[in-house]
Order: structure tokens, then C-alpha cells, then sequence
């Protein structure tokens, strides 16, 4: 096993926190744009001692270009995470969309990383999506919803995109906490430019609003879910990144919707049906595959 699959496990059930945390903060009455700003102030505020006392953790000029870049497809996957939920997209379809983004990665990495894709790769990218289809079953939900669709479509793209370009700067030897405090600075930028164009289209408080009052209960919940899901996750991952393949470090990361499905069978007390125990198996032994030599 290489050293940075343990990283990349534990970034894949911190990422099942993610949508999990979101639906728990959702209840609160926070937008779209609340979920994805405020537990990126999180990560800043948490992180931005360390930057100030370590030099070498600082962002540098010649790194602008890739920060800019990351920051917008990060504000594009985190916008598209929730607000297909929230326009009224089942749940399912949404998590489907989302999660084809082990077939994108195959081309971003093929096209610009140019790492090879191995037939090993190929058949853990088919046998995780087979597992993600059945875990949450979508056959059933009506999908009448084009504007929800368009938008989960492009998250799992942009998604995809998060991935690759996590691991290309994992392998420049860019420091993981250099990753996630640039890509927190230029995401919540990227969100404040787009702002307008969103409420003009969107036209929905569920979306755009944000409020600047909340109760402490609420500000220790977004504290949480902003430390652990939105800050630890993407360390191990840039941290496992490093030293896995970029495809390897995209099938682990689908380790998120078995931990979801269990986290809201555990707190939300909803049903593990056999759908689910089928398709929790086969991502766990796409894991597998791609793990053992």
C-alpha cells in the first residue's frame, strides 16, 4: 500500500460528513451561500495563524494563476452541491450527478496530467459507479427537474475538477495547508463576483440570502462541520494526493456516500435497505482494486 492511502481513506469519510452536515446546517435555515462560505471562514480563520508564522506556507506570485483557477472550480462544486437540493432535485439524482466524477477524471487526467490510466483504473472507475447507482437507486425519483439536473451535472464535473487540480498541486509539493487556505481565499472571492449573476438567475432567498445573526448553537455547528468536513478532509486528501495516482485518489474519495448513507441511518434513523448494502459493498471493493498492489 502506498503511504497515501491511509490519508486519502480518512479524507473519504470526512468527505461523507459533507452533504450530511450540509442537510443537518440546512435545517438551521442557512442558503446555499451561507453552506458554502461560512465553513470556508472556518478553514481561514483556523489556518491563517499558521500561515502568518510559517513562511514557506505563505501563497507565492508564480502560484497566482493555479490559485485563480482553483478557487472558481471550487466555488462552481460547492455551489453545485447544494443548490440542486434546494431547487428540489431528489436527493438521488443529485448524489448520481454528483458522483459521476470518476468518468471526468479519467479525461481531465488523461488530457492534462497526462498520468497513465491503467485497465485496473478502468474497471474500479466502472464498478464504483455501478455501486453508486445502486446505493442510491434513482430509478424511482422523477426527473423532471432540468434545472436541478444541469446543475448537479456540472458539480460532478467541477468536482472531478477539484480532484485533479488537488493533486496536481499535492505533486508540485505544494503544502496542504497552503492548498486549502488559497483555495478557501479565491473560492469565497469567486462567490462574491458571481453573487449577482446567481440571485438574477436563481431569484430564490433559499439560494442567495445571507444573514449576519445567528445563535450560538448554530455558530458551534458551522464551527464543526467547518474544522472537520471542509478543513481536515481536504488536508488528508491533498496530504494522501501526493503520493497516490490522481484516479486512485478520486475512487477512494467516493468512500463519501457510504459514509453519508450511514451517518443518516445512525442520526437521521433512516433505512439501510439491501440497495444499499450492494452498493456501499461494491465502492468499498472498487477501493480495494485500486489499493492493493
Amino acid at each position: 500500500m502506498r503511504k497515501g492511502y491511509p490519508f486519502l481513506i480518512l479524507a473519504g469519510v470526512l468527505f461523507g460528513t459533507i452533504v450530511f452536515g450540509g442537510k443537518i446546517l440546512s435545517t438551521f435555515g442557512l442558503s446555499v451561500y451561507e453552506l458554502a462560505i461560512l465553513p470556508f471562514i472556518v478553514s481561514i480563520l483556523v489556518l491563517l495563524p499558521i500561515i502568518i508564522l510559517k513562511k514557506e506556507y505563505r501563497i507565492k506570485k508564480d502560484q497566482l494563476p493555479l490559485w485563480l483557477l482553483y478557487g472558481f472550480v471550487e466555488a462552481v462544486s460547492v455551489f453545485c452541491e447544494f443548490t440542486p437540493f434546494i431547487l428540489g432535485l431528489p436527493v438521488s439524482i443529485l448524489v448520481l450527478l454528483l458522483y459521476t466524477q470518476p468518468l471526468w477524471c479519467i479525461l481531465l487526467v488523461t488530457l492534462f496530467l497526462k498520468e497513465k490510466i491503467t485497465a485496473k483504473d478502468i474497471v474500479a472507475s466502472v464498478i464504483v459507479i455501478l455501486g453508486v447507482v445502486i446505493l442510491v437507486n434513482p430509478f424511482g425519483a422523477r426527473v423532471n427537474n432540468v434545472p436541478g439536473i444541469l446543475v448537479a451535472l456540472v458539480g460532478g464535473i467541477a468536482l472531478a475538477g477539484w480532484l485533479v487540480i488537488g493533486s496536481y498541486a499535492s505533486k508540485k509539493n505544494i503544502n496542504p495547508i497552503t492548498i486549502r487556505f488559497a483555495e478557501s481565499i479565491f473560492q469565497i472571492g469567486f462567490l462574491i463576483i458571481l453573487f449577482p449573476i446567481v440571485h438574477i438567475i436563481f431569484k430564490n432567498p433559499s439560494v442567495t440570502s445571507f444573514s449576519f445573526s445567528y445563535g450560538w448553537k448554530v455558530i458551534l455547528a458551522i464551527v464543526i462541520y467547518g474544522l472537520f468536513s471542509q478543513t481536515l478532509s481536504h488536508l488528508f486528501y491533498f496530504k494522501g494526493a501526493k503520493d497516490a495516482p490522481t484516479m486512485h485518489a478520486s475512487i477512494i474519495a467516493l468512500l463519501e456516500p457510504v459514509v453519508a448513507v450511514l451517518l443518516s441511518a445512525i442520526f437521521l434513523h433512516e433505512i439501510i435497505s439491501l440497495n444499499i448494502i450492494i452498493g456501499g459493498l461494491l465502492i468499498l471493493a472498487a477501493n480495494v482494486l485500486v489499493i492493493k498492489k
